[in-house]
């Protein structure tokens, strides 16, 4: 795969420090699961290089619309969207969906995109 360059601006400064994480540990983890792409932070802008950087750039896009409606990036939940990303799918919306409330009151939401479609209970066997 031929290297690319993709831009992602990030349009609120307040969000760079949940977005890397704790000494940028949520930024090593991007550049861990993207070992052949170069990721650059200059500014409140990100410039990915590398043949993983359309992958990489959604992924931080993604994380940036999570933590626009409150959702805070842990390693385990971006582990998880680095997976749904490379699934081609959207963690905005897979983690965001919530399915159920737990009974107290918590909310119950997929872990994989595979995990959020409804689907018809099977029939119990006796």
């Amino acid at each position: 795969m031929p290297d690319q360059t993709v831009i992602v601006p990030v349009p609120d400064n307040a969000l760079l420090p949940a977005l890397l994480g704790p000494a940028d540990q949520l930024l090593r983890l991007i550049e861990a699961a993207f070992p052949d792409t170069d990721i650059l932070l200059r500014g409140n802008e990100f410039t990915i290089n590398g043949p993983a950087a359309g992958e990489a750039g959604r992924l931080i896009e993604e994380q940036i619309s999570l933590l626009r409606t409150g959702h805070l990036p842990t390693p385990a939940s971006l582990a998880q969207s680095i997976d749904i990303v490379r699934a081609g799918e959207r963690p905005s919306e897979v983690l965001a969906h919530e399915v159920l409330k737990s009974a107290r009151g918590r909310s119950v939401r997929p872990k994989s995109a595979g995990r959020s479609a409804t689907s018809t209970p099977s029939p119990a066997t006796p």
